[in-house]
């Protein structure tokens, strides 16, 4: 039997059991199941009000005892510690529970798993993704224990165990198979299920669209355009294309008449046709400046294919990984409301990756950006029937706190009341 430390505790007279919060450890199997930074901190914000309460009466400050196993490992109550250590609380009220359940689940990862989904069944304000959560964690550490498939007599057994804290849903063996198609095509629409979707639409909307490749983490699309220099040069190829598109779309008439039909006012196209066609002449400088100045990447436009990215570097492709992509949109800043417009599958299934967007002002004024979108989250891309469309306010809410983008030529801010300030200039 392994030695285990042993958690200093103390009890007071009335046979409480106390433990400073210093020396708990928190379960790594209870964050990988109800990991959700921003619900377990509402939830622990919650707990730490009513224990700053209950502390600056001189009471205790939890009155339910945290699951502590002999050698201070947690089983439960994370949310209590959490609300404890915001309270300014030292210590909690403990349960101590046995050396022999400890040394029971210390080697066994399946038993742990399973003793910690049972603990939390009445303790958790549980969605679907912590349904699935659970199942997984419980499906992989089966696999890990026992090297094999579990049999249905053992699934049941999940099923029932997850159904004691489901109090929302009746959990089945055929909700979790959806709900493991959906995380695996769309996890974004398990924020549409929070808000009352169905979970059969949502598993109609996602069965026919292909799975999502593994995300990759460490793109170094952004670094690039951070470089002035690189900027510079890229910006001078954008500059002549714009400025030839403006120059030699013309026809002439018998009389010798030239007609510039992009830029004469009785003639010129609308606004869409000019974004779609800048598009067009950025998509295309992107990917010329990196062969010409980073050959190997091997940037490419494969144009021929319906919702390709609009440059993929062909040198990093791995099976089964998101492409390395990098996506080119143009909008009308003088839209009544200003929208990046995304083609075929532009809107389900998106792993994040990087855009460069181009407000425009008339054919001569830019503000040019490079950031990162997602639909993981705060949703950047609102479906429709023909693709999905961004407003740019959408985006300004989502990414400008963050460091996911860079600004290349203009500006763009936040006024006293809060608002986008972009601000358009001539190359």
């Amino acid at each position: 039997m392994k030695t285990m430390t042993k958690l200093k505790t103390r009890t007071d007279k009335l046979g409480n059991t106390f433990a400073l919060i210093k020396d708990l450890i928190p379960s790594e199997i209870n964050k990988k199941i109800y990991g959700n930074e921003s619900k377990e901190s509402s939830h622990s914000d919650e707990i730490a009000e009513d224990m700053s309460m209950r502390i600056s009466k001189g009471l205790i400050a939890n009155t339910v005892p945290i699951p502590v196993y002999p050698s201070g490992k947690m089983k439960g109550g994370h949310n209590r510690r959490k609300g404890a250590l915001k309270a300014g609380a030292e210590e909690v009220q403990v349960n101590i529970l046995s050396a022999d359940e400890e040394e029971e689940v210390s080697n066994n990862s399946y038993l742990e798993t399973m003793s910690m989904v049972s603990d939390n069944t009445l303790s958790k304000d549980k969605d679907h993704e912590v349904i699935l959560e659970e199942y997984n964690a419980i499906e992989m550490s089966y696999q890990e224990v026992h090297g094999q498939l579990a049999p249905d007599a053992d699934k049941k057994l999940w099923i029932k165990t997850i159904n004691a804290g489901a109090s929302f849903v009746q959990v089945t063996q055929n909700l979790i198979e959806n709900l493991k198609v959906i995380k695996s095509r769309d996890p974004s629409l398990f924020d549409d299920l929070r808000k009352g979707m169905l979970v059969s639409k949502a598993y109609k909307i996602v069965k026919n669209a292909k799975p999502k490749d593994k995300p990759r983490k460490n793109r170094k699309i952004i670094p690039i355009f951070k470089d002035s220099e690189n900027v510079r040069v890229w910006l001078n190829l954008f500059k002549q294309g714009t400025e030839k598109f403006k120059t030699e779309n013309t026809f002439t008439h018998e009389d010798g008449e030239v007609v510039n039909w992009v830029m004469d006012d009785y003639v010129g196209p609308e606004s869409n046709f000019i974004s779609n066609a800048y598009s067009q002449i950025l998509q295309g400088t992107v990917t010329s400046f990196f062969r010409k100045y980073y050959p190997e990447w091997d940037a490419k436009s494969p144009r021929s294919e319906i919702g390709a990215p609009d440059t993929q570097f062909h040198a990093f492709n791995k099976v089964g990984m998101d492409p390395l992509r990098l996506e080119s949109k143009v909008f009308d800043i003088n839209a009544k409301v200003p929208t990046v417009y995304f083609g075929l599958g532009g809107a389900m299934g998106l792993n994040p990756h990087e855009f460069i967007i181009i407000a425009r002002q008339g054919f001569d004024r830019f503000c040019i950006f490079i950031t990162t979108l997602t639909n993981d989250g705060p949703r950047d891309i609102k479906g429709t029937s023909t693709g999905g469309i961004m407003t740019i306010e959408t985006w300004f809410e989502n990414h400008f706190e963050k460091k996911d983008w860079h600004c290349l030529h203009g500006d763009i801010k936040k006024d006293q009341n809060g608002k986008m300030m972009m601000s358009c200039e001539e190359l």
